[in-house]
């Protein structure tokens, strides 16, 4: 059995490390694509991307999997075990509130989809880091929580790319 952990945003995978160092069993903490990772230059960062990605990372995965998703990780977690062609053992994932038709998107994830506010969110997060960290705790981000340290550019330009809408 392999334990699959999903992250959110702006996170990356070693937001599990805590739980991660509970376990007895194998787990995978998984860093999503520009995400304190490279982000392929194909590589849209779109939703419908991200899904595919976790699903060909979990066929690579050795079974049976449970699946863990938080934040984004979550989104795509609920879009992964509605796909039939994917086996999870069993899964768990937060924000089951993206899932409802009156689903309003936080404070923050409404400034990552705002043109020019999003922008500067991004700017601030890499030249001034602690007071985006400031502003994440405010918003409830726990002292322990490490979600901040990876943030660069490419994490910035993710973000917002995910969070926006593709032009058809």
């Amino acid at each position: 059995m392999t334990v699959v952990f999903v992250h959110g945003a702006p996170e990356t995978a070693d937001i599990w490390d805590g739980v991660r160092d509970h376990l007895a069993t194998d787990s995978v903490a998984l860093r999503l694509p520009g995400f304190g990772s490279d982000r392929p230059e194909t590589f849209g960062a779109g939703i419908d991307e991200y899904t595919q990605w976790l699903i060909d990372e979990l066929r690579r995965t050795p079974g049976p999997v449970d699946l863990v998703g938080h934040d984004i990780g979550a989104m795509l977690t609920y879009r992964v075990v509605a796909d039939p062609t994917v086996t999870v053992r069993s899964w768990v994932a937060d924000g089951a509130s993206v899932l409802h038709p009156d689903h309003r998107w936080h404070e923050l994830a409404k400034t990552w989809q705002t043109v020019g506010a999003g922008e500067e969110f991004v700017r601030q997060a890499v030249v001034a880091p602690k007071t985006v960290v400031a502003k994440l705790r405010s918003l409830g981000l726990p002292e322990t929580h490490r979600a901040h340290g990876h943030f660069d550019l490419e994490m910035g330009r993710t973000i917002l790319d995910l969070h926006r809408p593709r032009p058809t």
